[in-house]
Order: C-alpha cells, then sequence, then structure tokens
C-alpha cells in the first residue's frame, strides 16, 4: 500500500465504520492521517467540509463517536532493569479489554479478572512464570499517592517469586496496575486446590523451596542498592500519551549506589500467589509475594514509628504492634514474624492438610469461634506486660516440626 494509505489506517477504518469510504480521498488531500486523531466535530468541519458537498455535520458527529473504536491502545512491554511503561488515557479511550470481571474490592481499590485483545499486548514475549495465562489482573487505585508508593516498590522487585508489574495506566481519574493473572492464593490453594497434599519427599521439597524462595525475594526489598533514587519514594514523575511508556527515572550523579532499606508490611497467605504454570516444564508450581500496598523504603535501617501507624494485618502482626510505647522501632525484621507464622502454617499444612490449619487457628483463639484473636503471641504481665508465644503455637511446633524432621 502507499504510504498515505499506511499512514491511515485508523482513518480508514473510521470512515467505513460511518459507511463513508468515498471521502478517504479528501482525507488523504487535506493530509488527515491518523497522527491528527482524535479529531473533534468542530475540525472535521473545517477541514472535510469545504472539500466536499456531501459531507455535512451529520458524518462529523458519527466520526467523532467511532473513531475511538479504531484508537484502542496497545501495551507494550518495556525493556531494561526497573523499566515498566506508564500510559496516561483519555476518557474516551477504549481499553482493549474482551473479557472484564469484578473479583474483589478492598479498602484502598478493586481488582479486576481481564482478558486483554492478543493485538494489543505483546506481554507472552516476557519469558516469567505465571505468564502463560490469557488472563490479566487489573488492580485498581483510587489515590495518587498510594498508586505512587505501590509503583515505586513494584517496580525495585525483580525476582523470581515476586509478581512481575507489567505495566501501569491512568484511566477516568483512577490508578491502575497490570499484573499476571494468579489461579488463586496460598490460602485458597491449602483449602481447595490441595487440601489434603501428599506426604512425600516431592511435596516437601516443594514446600521448602518455595519457602526459601518467598525469603529470597524479600531479600531485594530489605536492603535495596540503587542509583535511581527518585521513583523510590514517588514511582513515575512523568506520564505520556496513550501509546507512550513511561519510565525515565532521575539518574542519580553518584558513583556509589543509594543504600535502603525496606520492608514489605503485610506478610500472609492471602499476599502470596499459587502460579500453576510456567514456561519451564520443570517449575509447574510456584508462588510469587504479592500485596506491596503496605511496603515502605526507608534511608535508615531503623525507623522509629506510632504503632497506630502501621497498618497490618492482625492475625499476622509482630509484638511490637502491641507495645505500649509511644515510638516502636521498625525495620526489616518487622516482616521476620509474619514469615515465621506463615512457615508454621505451612508445615501445619504439610503435616495435616487444611484442616488442620483450621483446627490451629482454632487452638490459637483458645478453642473455639471466640473473641479472641488468632494471633501467634499474647501479652502477659500486669505491670509491665510483654509478649509470649501462645501456647498452642509451642505444641505445633514440637508436634509438627519434629513429624517434618
Amino acid at each position: 500500500f502507499p504510504r498515505e494509505i499506511q499512514d491511515s489506517e485508523k482513518t480508514f477504518a473510521t470512515l467505513l465504520l460511518i459507511d463513508r469510504p468515498d471521502a478517504v480521498g479528501i482525507f488523504i488531500d487535506r493530509g488527515i492521517c491518523d497522527a491528527a486523531l482524535p479529531l473533534t466535530t468542530g475540525s472535521l468541519e473545517d477541514l472535510v467540509g469545504p472539500q466536499s458537498k456531501a459531507w455535512t455535520i451529520q458524518p462529523s458527529i458519527g466520526f467523532e463517536e467511532m473513531q475511538w473504536k479504531a484508537l484502542s491502545p496497545v501495551f507494550h512491554v518495556a525493556h531494561g532493569r526497573h523499566t515498566i511503561p506508564h500510559y496516561k488515557f483519555r476518557d474516551k479511550d477504549i481499553l482493549p479489554f474482551t473479557h472484564q470481571e469484578h473479583f474483589c474490592s478492598g479498602a484502598h481499590g478493586q481488582v479486576f479478572r481481564v482478558k486483554l485483545h492478543p493485538n494489543h499486548h505483546n506481554f507472552d514475549c516476557i519469558s516469567k512464570p505465571g505468564l502463560q495465562t490469557k488472563y490479566f489482573a487489573v488492580k485498581r487505585l483510587h489515590k495518587r499517592g498510594e498508586f505512587l508508593e505501590e509503583r515505586g516498590m513494584l517496580k525495585r522487585i525483580n525476582h523470581p517469586h515476586a509478581i512481575a508489574l507489567l505495566a501501569t495506566y491512568e484511566y477516568c481519574n483512577h490508578f491502575h496496575f497490570i499484573l499476571p493473572w494468579a489461579e488463586c492464593n496460598l490460602a485458597e490453594y491449602w483449602e481447595t486446590k490441595n487440601p489434603n497434599p501428599e506426604h512425600d519427599l516431592s511435596t516437601l521439597m516443594w514446600m521448602a523451596e518455595q519457602c526459601r524462595g518467598i525469603a529470597d525475594g524479600l531479600s531485594p526489598l530489605h536492603h535495596h542498592a540503587t542509583n535511581t533514587s527518585s521513583s523510590l519514594f514517588r514511582g513515575p514523575s512523568v506520564v505520556l500519551g496513550p501509546t507512550a511508556p513511561d519510565d525515565h527515572d532521575t539518574q542519580s550523579t553518584d558513583v556509589d549506589p543509594h543504600q535502603f532499606f525496606g520492608r514489605h508490611g503485610d506478610i500472609k497467605p492471602l499476599n502470596l500467589l499459587w502460579f500453576p504454570q510456567s514456561r519451564d516444564s520443570r517449575e509447574m508450581r510456584i508462588i510469587k509475594i504479592s500485596g506491596f500496598g503496605e511496603g515502605e523504603f526507608n534511608k535508615t535501617e531503623l525507623t522509629r514509628r506510632s504503632p497506630n501507624s502501621i497498618a497490618y494485618t492482625p492475625t499476622y502482626r509482630p509484638p511490637e504492634c502491641d507495645h505500649p510505647d509511644l515510638e516502636i522501632q521498625v525495620s526489616a525484621t518487622y516482616d521476620t514474624w509474619p514469615l515465621g507464622c506463615l512457615y508454621l502454617e505451612f508445615v501445619t499444612w504439610f503435616v495435616g492438610g487444611w484442616e488442620k490449619v483450621h483446627e490451629f487457628e482454632r487452638s490459637r483463639r483458645g478453642g473455639g469461634w471466640s473473641h479472641r484473636e488468632a494471633t501467634f503471641f499474647e501479652l502477659t504481665g500486669d505491670l509491665e506486660p510483654y509478649a509470649v508465644v501462645k501456647s498452642a503455637v509451642k505444641q505445633v511446633c514440637r508436634h509438627d516440626l519434629q513429624t517434618v524432621a
């Protein structure tokens, strides 16, 4: 095709949609090509109207409305470490989702399960476990500040056991992440996918590999060296057009990398995702860390915080959250306690399946579903309260860990 036609494919498609392919010659003569889109009714009247008496206000209105069907954006994978495409879409843009369903809602936003038209993304070119699925997860946040913080966190974590951020975008005053779609979270895997695991060496080795991988996946978060610190705390500083990836962080002029100390802040089974397949046939099941919304980076290894200012999941919170002092010291070790709780539940599942995990939770509440929390510690002492591990936890440690050993 002539270059003029190649540069006007979307324009010609729109003319076909309004049943006016006869006007393509006028558009080419006037230099109206895809680069000029989107066009308004007024601009079409000025550009095309004087050239054709048959072009009235009605085709201009129709063109302005139907052109969005031809302008559906394409998501591209950016190459380079810490490089994540960011798009800013117009409200009238039609996103290339062939299927979208609401999955869940939280305090900060929603998660959707979507299908992307295969011609409108190239995410399949990334050789990472969890991308051999026709579905993707879209996480929508309402507040820009929370979006920037989580994006800055996600783009810095590049590990097989951490969820891969594919792209981000702004649309209709909301902020979105595109992520691989997981089959389920770890709690759902224990309960529904594999409630009665095989007590064999293969399952034991897989569990051990996942536990090691989760800890290893947190390591670059806990101790992070970088020369690009601008987006570490604030995320992207510039947003570009609907098809232009943005991820050009301000580079530091220092030769030595900056050292930062981070924490995930919400380790729990619900934030660990299970992917059943990968490109590597030897790695059919892998668990990935997600839920980085409560995470943060600090310039010092220890920071003093008010317990009330730290978000946590009650069951897995560390004992320092109940400290009576006005301020506590928070560091990467904040993740150690919930990680240990997770490991203990993992071993409990291996020993007795989901029913054993369920029973373990009840025992931490005192044997029933009372008002007592299912934490792994409790406070004791009247004058100077201090934390001790619950007896139910000690009992499981003695029995289950010895069984595995």
